[in-house]
């Protein structure tokens, strides 16, 4: 289980211009489009879509949506991001709905043992054209590649 943000803004803050001629263009802020996934050991993908930072409390609605979607024990394998490991979080964990969850965190800075890093870094540079998206694009193609997970499209690991 992991995040990732997609940006519709460009990151570059500066450009080469002229001396004596400064860039004129205004960088406007376009949101950040918050994804958290799950890879489930059936070999599914379920994906939740948040506009803005994904905090706590969303994480903790996503767990609770995966916990929902099956009726067996769930076993979460997460990295050490500060929305993992709040107070908060661990509060929600003591709930009874989270009984059929177990939880391992993964090493401190070890991205290579996280199975949805590679995830993300297929779907951002390959599945993905690089170019500019309009707000609902993303949306709908990330759509696909849940629906299509595993059939039109194929992780390996290993």
């Amino acid at each position: 289980m992991d995040e990732a943000d997609f940006s519709f803004s460009s990151s570059v803050r500066s450009v080469w211009a002229s001396r004596g001629k400064p860039h004129q263009t205004q960088l406007k802020k376009a949101g950040r489009l918050d994804v958290m996934a799950a890879i489930l050991s059936s070999g599914g993908l379920y994906l939740f879509v948040a506009w803005g930072a994904v905090v706590s409390l969303a994480f903790a609605g996503f767990l609770s949506q995966l916990i929902m979607c099956t009726t067996r024990s769930l076993v979460v394998v997460l990295d050490n991001a500060l929305t993992h490991a709040e107070k908060a979080v661990w509060e929600l964990f003591r709930l009874l709905e989270f009984e059929r969850l177990t939880h391992y965190f993964l090493p401190h800075y070890s991205p290579e043992l996280n199975h949805v890093k590679i995830l993300w870094g297929k779907i951002k540079y390959a599945w993905l054209t690089i170019r500019k998206h309009s707000r609902t694009e993303p949306e709908s193609a990330l759509d696909r590649i849940q629906s299509g997970f595993s059939k039109d499209y194929k992780l390996t690991f290993w």
